[in-house]
Protein backbone atom coordinates (compact mmCIF):
# COMPACT_ATOMS: atom_id res chain seq x y z
CA UNK A 1 0.00 0.00 0.00
CA UNK A 2 3.02 2.56 1.08
CA UNK A 3 4.69 1.26 -2.38
CA UNK A 4 1.66 2.10 -4.20
CA UNK A 5 1.32 5.51 -2.79
CA UNK A 6 4.81 6.13 -3.26
CA UNK A 7 5.04 5.29 -7.08
CA UNK A 8 1.50 7.18 -7.73
CA UNK A 9 3.04 10.44 -6.45
CA UNK A 10 6.02 9.88 -7.68
CA UNK A 11 4.08 9.44 -11.67
CA UNK A 12 1.68 12.89 -10.33
CA UNK A 13 5.09 15.00 -10.24
CA UNK A 14 6.74 13.43 -13.30
CA UNK A 15 3.23 14.78 -15.22
CA UNK A 16 3.65 18.16 -13.34
CA UNK A 17 7.07 18.52 -14.80
CA UNK A 18 6.21 17.31 -18.22
CA UNK A 19 2.87 20.13 -18.02
CA UNK A 20 5.30 22.46 -16.62
CA UNK A 21 7.94 22.04 -19.86
CA UNK A 22 5.48 21.93 -22.17
CA UNK A 23 3.75 25.01 -21.10
CA UNK A 24 7.24 26.38 -20.63
CA UNK A 25 7.78 25.75 -24.43
CA UNK A 26 4.85 26.53 -25.96
CA UNK A 27 4.72 29.95 -24.55
CA UNK A 28 8.59 31.16 -25.44
CA UNK A 29 7.71 29.83 -29.36
CA UNK A 30 3.95 31.66 -28.73
CA UNK A 31 6.15 34.54 -27.29
CA UNK A 32 7.18 35.00 -30.99
CA UNK A 33 4.00 35.91 -32.80
CA UNK A 34 2.68 38.03 -29.96
CA UNK A 35 5.27 40.39 -29.67
CA UNK A 36 5.46 42.84 -32.57
CA UNK A 37 1.60 43.03 -32.84
CA UNK A 38 1.22 43.96 -28.83
CA UNK A 39 4.05 46.48 -29.06
CA UNK A 40 3.28 48.38 -31.85
CA UNK A 41 -0.04 48.50 -29.91
CA UNK A 42 1.31 49.49 -27.15
CA UNK A 43 3.17 52.60 -28.64
CA UNK A 44 -0.01 53.65 -29.95
CA UNK A 45 -2.20 53.85 -26.55
CA UNK A 46 1.08 55.00 -24.85
CA UNK A 47 1.46 58.17 -27.36
CA UNK A 48 -2.44 58.55 -27.08
CA UNK A 49 -2.76 58.08 -23.57
CA UNK A 50 0.52 60.56 -22.49
CA UNK A 51 -1.31 62.97 -25.14
CA UNK A 52 -4.71 63.13 -22.71
CA UNK A 53 -3.52 62.79 -19.01
CA UNK A 54 -1.54 65.89 -17.14
CA UNK A 55 2.16 65.47 -17.40
CA UNK A 56 1.95 66.20 -13.52
CA UNK A 57 0.10 62.47 -12.52
CA UNK A 58 2.79 61.00 -14.88
CA UNK A 59 5.76 62.06 -13.24
CA UNK A 60 3.65 61.05 -9.61
CA UNK A 61 2.41 57.60 -11.29
CA UNK A 62 6.37 57.14 -11.77
CA UNK A 63 7.01 56.48 -7.89
CA UNK A 64 5.00 53.37 -8.16
CA UNK A 65 7.86 51.63 -9.57
CA UNK A 66 9.38 51.72 -5.90
CA UNK A 67 7.51 48.72 -5.56
CA UNK A 68 10.84 46.91 -6.93
CA UNK A 69 13.16 49.40 -5.55
CA UNK A 70 16.21 47.27 -4.20
CA UNK A 71 16.48 48.82 -0.39
CA UNK A 72 12.48 48.12 -0.08
CA UNK A 73 13.00 44.71 -1.03
CA UNK A 74 16.03 44.89 1.15
CA UNK A 75 13.84 46.04 3.95
CA UNK A 76 11.36 43.44 3.45
CA UNK A 77 13.55 40.52 3.23
CA UNK A 78 15.22 41.84 7.04
CA UNK A 79 12.03 42.23 8.43
CA UNK A 80 11.02 38.84 7.09
CA UNK A 81 14.38 37.62 8.93
CA UNK A 82 13.40 39.09 11.90
CA UNK A 83 10.09 37.63 12.87
CA UNK A 84 10.28 34.22 10.59
CA UNK A 85 12.03 31.06 10.52
CA UNK A 86 15.44 31.00 8.28
CA UNK A 87 13.99 28.96 5.42
CA UNK A 88 11.32 31.94 4.63
CA UNK A 89 14.13 34.15 4.57
CA UNK A 90 16.14 31.99 2.56
CA UNK A 91 13.33 30.99 0.28
CA UNK A 92 12.61 34.90 -0.53
CA UNK A 93 16.44 35.73 -1.23
CA UNK A 94 16.63 32.99 -3.66
CA UNK A 95 13.44 33.50 -5.30
CA UNK A 96 14.56 37.56 -5.68
CA UNK A 97 17.40 36.78 -6.87
CA UNK A 98 16.98 34.12 -9.54
CA UNK A 99 14.53 36.01 -10.86
CA UNK A 100 17.21 39.14 -11.43
CA UNK A 101 19.56 36.61 -12.88
CA UNK A 102 16.57 34.76 -15.67
CA UNK A 103 15.76 38.66 -16.25
CA UNK A 104 19.69 39.39 -17.21
CA UNK A 105 19.89 36.51 -19.67
CA UNK A 106 16.36 36.75 -21.63
CA UNK A 107 17.27 40.70 -22.04
CA UNK A 108 20.35 40.17 -23.36
CA UNK A 109 18.43 37.48 -25.66
CA UNK A 110 15.87 39.70 -26.76
CA UNK A 111 17.61 43.01 -26.73
CA UNK A 112 13.73 44.63 -26.91
CA UNK A 113 13.97 48.35 -27.04
CA UNK A 114 11.64 50.13 -25.07
CA UNK A 115 8.71 51.93 -26.13
CA UNK A 116 10.42 54.97 -25.94
CA UNK A 117 13.31 54.10 -27.68
CA UNK A 118 10.65 54.24 -30.91
CA UNK A 119 8.70 56.88 -30.66
CA UNK A 120 9.47 60.38 -30.44
CA UNK A 121 6.23 61.36 -29.01
CA UNK A 122 6.90 59.27 -25.94
CA UNK A 123 8.35 60.91 -22.90
CA UNK A 124 10.20 58.28 -20.61
CA UNK A 125 9.21 59.20 -16.67
CA UNK A 126 11.34 58.10 -14.55
CA UNK A 127 13.72 56.96 -17.33
CA UNK A 128 14.97 53.11 -17.40
CA UNK A 129 17.37 52.69 -20.64
CA UNK A 130 18.01 48.93 -20.46
CA UNK A 131 16.61 46.45 -22.49
CA UNK A 132 13.07 46.22 -22.41
CA UNK A 133 12.07 42.86 -22.97
CA UNK A 134 10.79 40.87 -20.97
CA UNK A 135 9.91 43.39 -18.27
CA UNK A 136 12.14 43.22 -15.00
CA UNK A 137 9.31 44.84 -13.29
CA UNK A 138 7.03 42.02 -14.29
CA UNK A 139 9.63 38.70 -13.37
CA UNK A 140 11.05 40.10 -10.38
CA UNK A 141 7.81 42.02 -8.69
CA UNK A 142 5.94 38.83 -9.57
CA UNK A 143 7.78 36.31 -8.33
CA UNK A 144 8.99 38.01 -5.16
CA UNK A 145 6.01 39.19 -3.91
CA UNK A 146 4.03 35.80 -4.61
CA UNK A 147 6.84 34.40 -2.84
CA UNK A 148 6.13 36.55 -0.03
CA UNK A 149 2.66 36.20 0.26
CA UNK A 150 2.72 32.54 0.23
CA UNK A 151 5.78 32.18 3.08
CA UNK A 152 3.89 34.63 5.03
CA UNK A 153 0.38 32.77 5.06
CA UNK A 154 1.51 29.27 4.86
CA UNK A 155 0.05 28.55 7.89
CA UNK A 156 -3.31 26.37 8.16
CA UNK A 157 -4.24 28.84 11.53
CA UNK A 158 -4.70 31.76 9.11
CA UNK A 159 -8.62 32.35 7.78
CA UNK A 160 -8.99 31.72 3.88
CA UNK A 161 -10.73 34.62 3.53
CA UNK A 162 -7.12 36.54 4.51
CA UNK A 163 -5.20 34.88 2.60
CA UNK A 164 -7.28 35.36 -0.46
CA UNK A 165 -7.63 39.35 0.30
CA UNK A 166 -3.85 39.77 0.64
CA UNK A 167 -3.44 37.15 -2.50
CA UNK A 168 -5.74 39.94 -4.29
CA UNK A 169 -3.82 42.84 -2.53
CA UNK A 170 -0.67 41.51 -3.69
CA UNK A 171 -1.78 41.09 -7.48
CA UNK A 172 -3.76 44.06 -7.40
CA UNK A 173 -0.12 45.89 -6.32
CA UNK A 174 1.37 44.44 -8.99
CA UNK A 175 -0.94 45.42 -11.40
CA UNK A 176 -0.84 48.71 -10.68
CA UNK A 177 3.18 48.58 -10.75
CA UNK A 178 2.68 47.02 -14.53
CA UNK A 179 -0.07 49.74 -15.50
CA UNK A 180 2.22 52.43 -14.31
CA UNK A 181 5.12 51.49 -16.14
CA UNK A 182 3.23 51.09 -19.27
CA UNK A 183 1.60 54.23 -19.19
CA UNK A 184 5.08 55.93 -18.25
CA UNK A 185 6.68 54.75 -21.48
CA UNK A 186 8.95 52.37 -19.68
CA UNK A 187 7.56 49.25 -20.96
CA UNK A 188 4.95 47.95 -23.44
CA UNK A 189 2.29 45.57 -22.93
CA UNK A 190 4.39 42.55 -24.63
CA UNK A 191 7.33 43.18 -22.62
CA UNK A 192 5.02 43.08 -19.01
CA UNK A 193 3.10 40.09 -20.01
CA UNK A 194 5.91 37.92 -21.16
CA UNK A 195 7.79 39.37 -17.56
CA UNK A 196 4.28 38.29 -15.48
CA UNK A 197 4.28 34.56 -16.97
CA UNK A 198 8.27 34.58 -16.12
CA UNK A 199 7.46 35.13 -12.77
CA UNK A 200 4.44 33.38 -12.42
CA UNK A 201 6.09 30.18 -13.24
CA UNK A 202 8.86 31.15 -11.38
CA UNK A 203 6.64 30.80 -7.88
CA UNK A 204 5.24 28.02 -9.49
CA UNK A 205 8.72 26.12 -10.42
CA UNK A 206 9.55 27.03 -6.41
CA UNK A 207 6.14 26.11 -4.89
CA UNK A 208 4.72 23.05 -7.40
CA UNK A 209 7.50 21.48 -9.16
CA UNK A 210 10.41 21.92 -5.93
CA UNK A 211 7.29 21.56 -3.39
CA UNK A 212 9.13 23.95 -1.23
CA UNK A 213 7.40 23.43 2.42
CA UNK A 214 8.97 25.96 4.47
CA UNK A 215 7.92 24.97 8.09
CA UNK A 216 9.99 21.88 6.41
CA UNK A 217 13.54 22.01 8.63
CA UNK A 218 14.38 18.11 7.23
CA UNK A 219 13.72 19.52 3.55
CA UNK A 220 15.39 22.40 4.57
CA UNK A 221 18.40 20.21 5.67
CA UNK A 222 18.49 18.31 2.49
CA UNK A 223 19.07 21.88 0.74
CA UNK A 224 21.81 22.34 2.98
CA UNK A 225 23.73 19.03 2.72
CA UNK A 226 22.72 17.23 -0.61
CA UNK A 227 21.49 19.97 -2.96
CA UNK A 228 23.64 23.25 -2.11
CA UNK A 229 26.48 21.89 -4.47
CA UNK A 230 23.68 22.06 -7.40
CA UNK A 231 22.57 25.26 -6.43
CA UNK A 232 26.02 26.64 -6.98
CA UNK A 233 26.48 24.86 -9.98
CA UNK A 234 23.03 27.24 -11.02
CA UNK A 235 24.58 30.41 -9.93
CA UNK A 236 27.74 29.60 -11.93
CA UNK A 237 26.20 28.50 -15.19
CA UNK A 238 23.60 30.92 -15.18
CA UNK A 239 26.70 33.02 -14.43
CA UNK A 240 28.96 32.22 -17.29
CA UNK A 241 25.93 32.13 -19.89
CA UNK A 242 25.33 35.79 -19.03
CA UNK A 243 28.93 37.20 -18.89
CA UNK A 244 28.79 35.16 -22.96
CA UNK A 245 25.87 36.92 -23.72
CA UNK A 246 27.21 40.41 -22.32
CA UNK A 247 30.64 39.84 -24.95
CA UNK A 248 28.60 38.23 -27.88
CA UNK A 249 25.92 41.64 -28.19
CA UNK A 250 25.06 42.19 -31.25
CA UNK A 251 22.05 44.64 -31.10
CA UNK A 252 21.65 46.96 -34.20
CA UNK A 253 19.67 50.35 -34.53
CA UNK A 254 21.62 51.73 -31.31
CA UNK A 255 22.15 54.99 -33.13
CA UNK A 256 19.02 55.69 -33.05
CA UNK A 257 18.49 54.26 -29.16
CA UNK A 258 21.08 56.19 -27.66
CA UNK A 259 19.45 59.51 -29.63
CA UNK A 260 16.24 59.15 -27.66
CA UNK A 261 17.82 58.67 -24.72
CA UNK A 262 20.34 61.11 -24.04
CA UNK A 263 17.39 63.74 -25.59
CA UNK A 264 14.86 62.14 -22.55
CA UNK A 265 17.38 60.25 -20.24
CA UNK A 266 20.11 62.44 -20.60
CA UNK A 267 21.48 62.34 -16.79
CA UNK A 268 21.17 57.82 -17.40
CA UNK A 269 24.48 56.66 -16.74
CA UNK A 270 26.23 54.30 -19.33
CA UNK A 271 26.72 51.82 -17.36
CA UNK A 272 22.82 51.45 -16.78
CA UNK A 273 21.98 51.24 -20.52
CA UNK A 274 21.75 47.53 -23.16
CA UNK A 275 23.76 45.73 -22.51
CA UNK A 276 25.41 47.33 -19.15
CA UNK A 277 22.43 47.35 -17.42
CA UNK A 278 21.85 43.81 -17.65
CA UNK A 279 25.27 42.85 -16.80
CA UNK A 280 24.56 44.38 -13.29
CA UNK A 281 21.50 42.57 -12.94
CA UNK A 282 23.53 39.58 -13.53
CA UNK A 283 25.94 40.84 -10.86
CA UNK A 284 22.76 41.07 -8.62
CA UNK A 285 21.64 37.87 -8.97
CA UNK A 286 25.54 36.45 -8.48
CA UNK A 287 26.22 37.85 -5.48
CA UNK A 288 23.24 36.15 -2.99
CA UNK A 289 25.02 33.01 -3.26
CA UNK A 290 26.51 33.12 -0.20
CA UNK A 291 23.80 32.76 1.23
CA UNK A 292 23.84 29.24 1.24
CA UNK A 293 27.66 28.69 2.43
CA UNK A 294 26.25 31.15 5.62
CA UNK A 295 23.86 28.72 6.54
CA UNK A 296 26.09 26.05 6.19
CA UNK A 297 28.55 28.03 8.43
CA UNK A 298 26.00 28.43 11.24
CA UNK A 299 25.43 24.48 11.32
CA UNK A 300 28.66 23.69 11.08
CA UNK A 301 30.69 25.75 13.10
CA UNK A 302 28.01 27.12 15.52
CA UNK A 303 25.97 23.90 16.49
CA UNK A 304 29.00 21.50 15.74
CA UNK A 305 26.72 20.18 12.65
CA UNK A 306 23.99 19.27 15.73
CA UNK A 307 20.54 19.28 13.45
CA UNK A 308 18.56 18.32 16.22
CA UNK A 309 19.68 21.92 18.14
CA UNK A 310 19.90 24.03 14.72
CA UNK A 311 16.34 22.28 14.06
CA UNK A 312 14.95 24.12 17.65
CA UNK A 313 17.02 27.39 17.19
CA UNK A 314 15.89 27.93 13.77
CA UNK A 315 12.35 26.67 13.65
CA UNK A 316 9.34 27.29 15.80
CA UNK A 317 9.22 23.63 17.74
CA UNK A 318 5.12 24.03 17.78
CA UNK A 319 5.32 23.49 13.97
CA UNK A 320 7.27 20.60 14.07
CA UNK A 321 7.06 16.74 14.72
CA UNK A 322 10.13 15.65 16.77
CA UNK A 323 12.87 13.16 16.31
CA UNK A 324 11.56 10.96 19.14
CA UNK A 325 8.59 10.23 16.84
CA UNK A 326 5.70 11.33 19.30
CA UNK A 327 2.38 11.84 17.28
CA UNK A 328 0.75 14.90 17.09
CA UNK A 329 -1.88 13.45 19.68
CA UNK A 330 0.60 12.80 22.04
CA UNK A 331 2.77 16.41 21.75
CA UNK A 332 -0.94 17.76 23.02
CA UNK A 333 0.00 17.33 26.43
CA UNK A 334 4.08 18.28 26.24
CA UNK A 335 4.74 21.82 27.49
CA UNK A 336 5.95 23.93 24.48
CA UNK A 337 6.29 27.00 25.93
CA UNK A 338 9.44 27.32 26.01
CA UNK A 339 10.28 29.40 23.01
CA UNK A 340 13.69 28.31 21.22
CA UNK A 341 13.61 29.74 17.97
CA UNK A 342 16.42 32.41 17.89
CA UNK A 343 13.97 35.53 16.77
CA UNK A 344 11.19 34.83 19.23
CA UNK A 345 11.66 37.75 21.59
CA UNK A 346 9.47 40.33 23.26
CA UNK A 347 8.68 43.51 21.46
CA UNK A 348 11.17 45.76 22.79
CA UNK A 349 14.14 43.31 21.79
CA UNK A 350 12.67 42.75 18.23
CA UNK A 351 12.32 46.35 17.69
CA UNK A 352 15.70 46.77 18.99
CA UNK A 353 17.29 43.71 16.72
CA UNK A 354 15.59 45.17 14.15
CA UNK A 355 17.31 48.36 14.46
CA UNK A 356 20.98 46.55 15.11
CA UNK A 357 19.85 45.08 11.91
CA UNK A 358 19.26 47.53 9.26
CA UNK A 359 22.66 49.56 11.05
CA UNK A 360 25.08 46.46 10.43
CA UNK A 361 23.26 46.37 6.66
CA UNK A 362 23.74 50.09 6.51
CA UNK A 363 27.40 49.52 6.91
CA UNK A 364 27.95 46.73 4.80
CA UNK A 365 25.67 48.74 2.05
CA UNK A 366 28.43 51.65 2.36
CA UNK A 367 29.92 50.78 -0.45
CA UNK A 368 26.96 50.42 -2.66
CA UNK A 369 25.53 54.06 -1.43
CA UNK A 370 28.26 56.02 -2.13
CA UNK A 371 29.52 54.59 -5.06
CA UNK A 372 27.85 56.00 -8.37
CA UNK A 373 26.86 54.21 -11.40
CA UNK A 374 28.73 56.51 -13.59
CA UNK A 375 31.96 54.88 -11.95
CA UNK A 376 33.95 52.70 -14.30
CA UNK A 377 32.15 49.38 -15.39
CA UNK A 378 34.31 47.49 -13.29
CA UNK A 379 34.03 49.72 -9.64
CA UNK A 380 30.42 49.54 -10.26
CA UNK A 381 30.10 45.55 -10.60
CA UNK A 382 32.79 44.65 -7.70
CA UNK A 383 32.52 47.50 -5.54
CA UNK A 384 29.19 48.66 -5.50
CA UNK A 385 27.06 45.64 -6.58
CA UNK A 386 29.24 42.37 -5.36
CA UNK A 387 31.51 43.53 -2.35
CA UNK A 388 28.85 44.53 -0.24
CA UNK A 389 26.29 42.09 -1.25
CA UNK A 390 28.33 39.07 -0.76
CA UNK A 391 29.37 40.23 2.70
CA UNK A 392 25.46 41.13 3.87
CA UNK A 393 24.61 37.18 2.17
CA UNK A 394 26.98 35.66 4.36
CA UNK A 395 26.82 38.00 7.73
CA UNK A 396 22.75 37.33 7.62
CA UNK A 397 22.14 34.04 8.79
CA UNK A 398 25.94 33.24 10.51
CA UNK A 399 27.26 36.76 11.37
CA UNK A 400 24.73 38.67 12.79
CA UNK A 401 23.54 35.96 14.69
CA UNK A 402 26.57 36.43 16.60
CA UNK A 403 26.16 40.34 16.85
CA UNK A 404 23.20 39.98 18.28
CA UNK A 405 24.13 37.33 21.00
CA UNK A 406 27.01 40.16 21.97
CA UNK A 407 24.05 42.58 22.25
CA UNK A 408 21.67 40.29 23.95
CA UNK A 409 18.79 40.95 21.37
CA UNK A 410 17.84 37.53 20.48
CA UNK A 411 16.50 34.54 21.92
CA UNK A 412 19.65 32.13 23.01
CA UNK A 413 17.60 29.97 25.43
CA UNK A 414 19.40 27.18 23.63
CA UNK A 415 22.91 27.59 24.07
CA UNK A 416 25.30 27.02 21.27
CA UNK A 417 28.84 26.54 23.27
CA UNK A 418 30.88 23.87 23.25
CA UNK A 419 29.21 21.32 24.19
CA UNK A 420 25.64 21.24 22.35
CA UNK A 421 24.39 17.72 22.61
CA UNK A 422 24.53 17.86 26.25
CA UNK A 423 22.97 21.25 26.30
CA UNK A 424 20.41 20.11 23.60
CA UNK A 425 19.39 16.62 25.60
CA UNK A 426 18.88 18.85 28.89
CA UNK A 427 16.63 21.22 27.14
CA UNK A 428 14.78 18.65 25.22
CA UNK A 429 14.12 16.55 28.51
CA UNK A 430 13.20 19.55 30.48
CA UNK A 431 10.49 20.65 27.18
CA UNK A 432 9.00 16.88 27.09
CA UNK A 433 7.51 16.97 30.98
CA UNK A 434 4.25 16.81 31.30
CA UNK A 435 1.95 19.42 32.04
Amino acid sequence: MIMSTKVKQKQTKLFQIICFCLFLIGFFISELFWREPLHKISIDFIEKFQNLVDKDVLKVLKYFRLIQFYPLLIFIIIIVYNFSNSYKTFVLITVLHFSWGISSILKMIYEGPRPYFESSSIEAFGCEAGWGNPSDYGIVATSFYLTLWKVLIDNSRINKCIKYSLLTLCITTIFILFFSTIITGIHSFNQIIFGFIIGVLLYVLAFSIFDINVHDYTQFLKILNKYSFWIVINYFVIFIVGILLYNLRKYSEQDRWIERINVKCSDRPINLRFHDEALIELFYFFSSMPAIFSLKSELIFSFNANKKIWKEFNFDVSNLIDETGLLESTRMSINLNIKTQWNHTTAVISIVRIILSFFLTGIIFLPNILIRYDNNLLIVLFLKVLLPLLLFYYSLFYIFKGVFKIFKVSNFSLSVLNDSTNVYNTKFHQRISLK
